[in-house]
């Protein structure tokens, strides 16, 4: 049995007096993990936006489920995050003072491109793949939850290529080339040690835990007045998310 537990960027986490996606640049994103959740954390792996794009390229593409049609109009294109949009000093002061945040974003459309995903099965390389899961801003699956099951969905279309390589004998080759893409805290030599434990991939019952407002989690207003999520049972009380967790994980 396999269970993945997605934790959302926006949980406020009171001994960062910050979101947990600032644990990562601290250094220690496994430990706070781990006090979420209550279950030790062995490992970690982590990878930049480069770095997954090479993943999947590596793979040869990947067969992601995509759950549901999706359009954002709104995808940064990289380089573009300062660009005026051909527009005036005086017209940029202008938009300022009446917008503010994503809304002031939006004026600089410029910055920004189109994407599209429908539902059901596509075949995706690395950089359709990283706008697959990055995407924040559709009105039909926005956010961070709805990015979050994309996520999952594509961390199974990668498992579903790995099933292949080990099947043609060519997973070693694999292995060695993503060490050298990630980050983390197990060398290869462990990585293939817990491949060979593991067995086979296809005879695991697979089980998605997402914390989110509709289960554990509340939204809040944060100390800068930024948007957060708190446990229900209270800031840096995390008995209601580990029991939940811990109720999920008996499948």
């Amino acid at each position: 049995k396999v269970a993945l537990i997605s934790i959302p960027r926006d949980l406020w986490i009171p001994s960062l007096n910050n979101k947990i996606n600032a644990a990562y640049a601290k250094g220690n994103a496994k430990e706070i993990a781990s006090e979420i959740t209550g279950l030790p954390i062995s490992y970690y792996v982590s990878v930049d936006f480069g770095g997954f794009i090479k993943i999947i390229d590596t793979l040869g593409k990947v067969n992601v489920n995509v759950p549901q049609t999706f359009e954002d109009n709104f995808f940064p294109i990289k380089g573009l995050e300062n660009d005026t949009c051909g527009k005036s000093a005086d017209e940029v002061n202008t938009l300022k003072v009446k917008y503010s945040g994503f809304d002031l974003e939006k004026q600089f459309t410029c910055r920004y491109e189109q994407i599209h995903f429908d539902k059901g099965v596509a075949q995706m390389s690395g950089s359709d793949t990283l706008k697959f899961v990055r995407s924040r801003h559709s009105n039909t699956a926005g956010g961070d939850f709805a990015r979050s099951q994309r996520q999952f969905a594509v961390l199974a279309g990668i498992m579903e290529r790995l099933i292949s390589f080990s099947t043609t004998g060519k997973l070693t080759l694999l292995i060695d080339t993503l060490s050298k893409i990630v980050r983390a805290d197990l060398g290869k030599e462990q990585i293939m040690k817990l491949l060979q434990i593991a067995g086979d991939p296809k005879s695991y019952q697979l089980k998605e835990i997402h914390l989110t407002d509709e289960n554990v989690l509340t939204n809040k207003v944060g100390p800068q007045g930024q948007f957060i999520l708190i446990p229900r049972s209270g800031t840096g009380n995390w008995t209601s998310v580990q029991s939940f967790i811990k109720s999920e994980l008996s499948f």
